[in-house]
């Protein structure tokens, strides 16, 4: 059979059934290692061009400024050696790390896997078989809140079918672990207030809690409405604690917002943790948090910016550093300039929006 001629990344094509996930992270860091230090390791193609190893490498190429591509003719008798030469020794330290370290940051496609498994695919060798149960039962949970979201559409859900679930945890406390697979990376308009507006109306935005407790207390006993808005995400309860409130009354209300979240979630709903708590609590405040969430948003005040300043850097030293999304609600014209010059979200309050005082 003829081989397909292969000189530029243009003639390969991707592998439509890759196994591996390649996250925005993944694929910058493939990019930025290709940008600073140049290609080196080989990818892997067949007879008619199609990729069996290194979609990652191929498709961050292009952003890098490489197109040229070097067939080498192999046996699978023969080990291929990239030589490459002028490398500084800070380089060739660098490279190493790359290598290793974008490998790390991609993830297994569970729906892929579990596709293959269907077909008999032998992964002997590949995983164990606890591993491989365990990928392919997250499949089983990608494709359940893919089952929710279209239950969702069709009709409502009642309080009856709320379970009585204890969710997965992280900590001794039990408080669930929030699912990393439903977090915003932006503001979803309208950002409403809770009871601002009749709550049997749908809104395809943002619900927010930064209300009085006595409006959305109720969501406790059955959190339904919040499902049958079909919103696309919302801010997690604002349940009021202050520095008088027993550290027991504090952990009640951060497990309580904490389940309410989470079961939102398992319909799709995205959820942004709510950070306007005295950060005196912080280490009950981030419980079932994982550090590799991203996504906070609190409460703005005139009187009190500095507050958010240490909100949002206790939000940055939870994630490991400040590659989060942090987005302030309210607070008007100087928390608003402030938010600018940090380079954060920041939300009118639906008021002063009202009263012309603010823009936008």
């Amino acid at each position: 059979m003829a081989e397909r001629d292969v000189n530029s990344i243009a003639d390969l094509t991707p592998d439509a059934e890759n196994a591996r996930q390649h996250n925005p992270r993944n694929i910058g860091m493939i990019r930025d290692a290709l940008g600073e230090v140049g290609a080196a390791r080989s990818i892997v193609i067949d007879e008619d061009g199609r990729i069996l190893a290194g979609n990652g490498v191929v498709e961050a190429a292009a952003d890098a400024g490489i197109e040229r591509v070097q067939v080498v003719d192999a046996d699978g008798e023969t080990i291929i050696a990239v030589r490459r030469h002028g490398l500084t020794p800070e380089q060739k330290k660098r490279l190493a790390y790359f290598d290793n370290r974008t490998g790390d940051l991609s993830d297994w496609d569970p729906i892929q896997i579990a596709v293959d498994a269907g077909d008999g695919f032998d992964f002997a060798g590949l995983f164990s078989d606890k591993e491989l149960a365990s990928v392919i039962g997250d499949a089983a949970d990608i494709l359940l809140m893919d089952e929710a979201d279209a239950m969702r559409d069709d009709m409502p859900v009642e309080p009856w079918q709320v379970p009585n679930a204890r969710w997965p945890t992280d900590n001794e406390w039990d408080i669930p672990t929030l699912d990393l697979r439903a977090q915003p990376t932006c503001v979803e308009v309208p950002f409403e207030s809770w009871g601002s507006k009749t709550r049997a109306r749908k809104m395809a935005g943002t619900y927010h809690f930064y209300v009085d407790d006595y409006r959305f207390e109720a969501l406790w006993k059955d959190p339904t409405p919040i499902v049958n808005a079909k919103c696309a995400a919302v801010v997690e309860p604002n349940y009021t604690v202050s520095l008088e409130s027993p550290r027991s009354w504090v952990l009640w209300n951060v497990y309580r917002k904490r389940w309410l979240a989470r079961y939102w979630q398992t319909f799709g709903i995205q959820v942004w943790v709510a950070l306007n708590v005295p950060s005196e609590f912080a280490e009950l405040t981030f419980l079932g948090i994982p550090h590799e969430w991203r996504a906070y948003m609190t409460r703005g005040y005139t009187e009190r910016i500095a507050a958010t300043e240490n909100e949002y850097a206790v939000a940055c030293e939870h994630h490991g550093d400040d590659d989060i999304v942090f987005a302030v609600y309210g607070g008007g014209q100087a928390v608003r300039e402030h938010c600018n010059e940090r380079g954060w979200t920041w939300i009118p309050e639906e008021r002063d929006r009202v009263k012309g005082k603010i823009d936008g």
